[in-house]
């Protein structure tokens, strides 16, 4: 069993830590710049891999708080004007 989505006000703290995560990204690119040594090759992957882990969680959290579509467009390949 999936845990229900948080409230949207709720992603202010994934929110900081998405920005956080960047800042760690940005720092690790430089210091893999400035030395391209096998550690901080391994740091900047792991900040990488950190900041997409949590840039898909709320890609997922987001769409699965958000109301699924209904109607006719929300069927992919129905058109209005073919008889049901």
């Amino acid at each position: 069993m999936t845990a229900p989505a948080p409230p949207l006000d709720g992603l202010a703290v994934l929110d900081r830590l998405i920005v956080e995560a960047f800042a760690d990204l940005r720092s690790a690119r430089a210091a893999a710049a400035r030395t391209g040594n096998r550690r901080n090759l391994d740091v900047l992957t792991r900040a990488e891999e950190h900041l997409d882990a949590l840039l898909e969680y709320r890609h997922a959290v987001v769409h699965r708080a958000s109301p699924p579509a209904a109607g006719v467009a929300a069927e992919p390949g129905r058109r209005r004007d073919r008889p049901r």
